[in-house]
């Protein structure tokens, strides 16, 4: 077989093959590339995931709130033997600090109002040591004082809930 006619041969099994092998490239491309983005789309969603579930849970230990400082009440104030554990405002700061800086105003309404909550325990304590009861006066002051803290958790509850129906909206 001539020359000419061997090269003829090997360029038209290339040029044959051409498609095969551009098609197995764009197979390879485009295996790479959707893998690609499918790791950038789940990686995002997770993301997205993990900060939900961040305001779940600081919404969570704005509600535990009220519970622990009724608790803290009735062990500081009526001498009650209950192990109730730390404050779950310390745990919503590090959350709020660390994963939902946009709460951290209201998280702190929150903080200010367990600090009246116990100022006016405090008063109490000093109020039963000095007479040996507790006042219908300081006991009015109750309310004013659970308000406050209800108020503050509710506007934190709102702001988480806007923020859980934003992700959900886009």
């Amino acid at each position: 077989m001539p020359a000419e006619q061997e090269a003829a041969t090997i360029s038209s099994v290339l040029i044959g093959l051409l498609p095969v092998l551009l098609g197995g490239l764009l197979t390879i491309l485009g295996g790479f590339a959707g893998s690609l983005i499918t790791y950038m789309l789940s990686r995002k969603s997770s993301k997205e995931d993990f900060r939900v579930k961040m305001i779940e849970k600081a919404t969570l230990l704005s509600f535990q709130i009220g519970h622990w400082l009724d608790e803290n009440k009735d062990i500081r104030l009526f001498r009650l033997k209950k192990d109730i554990g730390p404050s779950p405002v310390s745990e919503l700061e590090m959350v709020t600090k660390l994963y939902l800086p946009e709460l951290d105003s209201e998280r702190l309404n929150i903080a200010k109002a367990e600090n009246d909550y116990n100022k006016w325990i405090i008063k109490g304590q000093s109020e039963y040591l000095e007479t040996n009861s507790l006042s219908d006066e300081f006991l009015k002051e109750f309310d004013a004082i659970y308000t406050q803290l209800s108020d503050a958790v509710t506007a934190f509850v709102e702001k988480a809930s806007t923020l859980i129906n934003a992700k959900k909206d886009s």
